[in-house]
């Protein structure tokens, strides 16, 4: 089984990746945990910070392109019979760099689409998507208190790529209220994927 975390920074989805996997490795599962960007991630800081189109379209081809290698790893733990819990995949790069491309196909129907076009060079899909959606009110307040920021994290900013999360379609998605606290996602997101697992 594959499980991604989605959502804004700030919503708990690297803490729920290690707190779930804590669990399920409790009860005998064998787990993989990665992230995206991974290790091999590299773009200038001027690149991540800019708003404009140009590195939006930048941005979203080196995500796809580390992605691209990403589930080829994704792939072989997945043969091997182990869960696969990734913090982020395709829905973040839809819903960051969307807000920029949106400024150019002027229309986000038109966005969506290419990015989808784009995406169907990554085959391995997560089983079930967890969309962690919380207030950039909220997450800015939690980002602020750990200080650990990556560069996209502006309220505006987060707003409009919330926005965007919210608007997508996406097989397997299953959207939860982030507002409180990392405990009740956990609990929530355990239960879902205890009651998969054994059907």
């Amino acid at each position: 089984m594959f499980v991604a975390l989605e959502g804004i920074d700030g919503t708990g989805k690297t803490t729920l990746v290690s707190m779930l996997t804590k669990e399920l490795e409790k009860g005998g599962y064998r787990v993989f945990a990665t992230r995206e960007p991974t290790e091999r991630f590299h773009v200038p800081e001027d690149i991540v910070k800019s708003r404009d189109a140009v590195s939006g379209l930048s941005l979203f081809f080196r995500f796809t392109e580390d992605r691209f290698v990403h589930q080829r790893e994704i792939s072989e733990h997945l043969e091997k019979g182990e869960i696969v819990l990734c913090d982020r995949y395709i829905l973040s790069s839809m819903a960051y760099q969307g807000v920029l491309l949106e400024k150019y196909f002027q229309s986000r129907a038109k966005t969506i689409g290419w990015m989808s076009a784009v995406s169907d060079a990554i085959k391995i899909r997560p089983d079930i998507t967890f969309y962690i959606d919380v207030d950039p009110e909220i997450s800015m307040k939690r980002i602020s208190r750990r200080g650990a920021f990556t560069g996209f994290e502006e309220k505006e900013y987060l707003s409009a790529v919330r926005d965007f999360y919210n608007a997508i379609s996406y097989e397997g998605k299953i959207t939860l209220d982030g507002s409180g606290s990392v405990e009740k996602n956990f609990k929530e997101i355990n239960g879902i994927l205890t009651d998969r697992i054994r059907q």
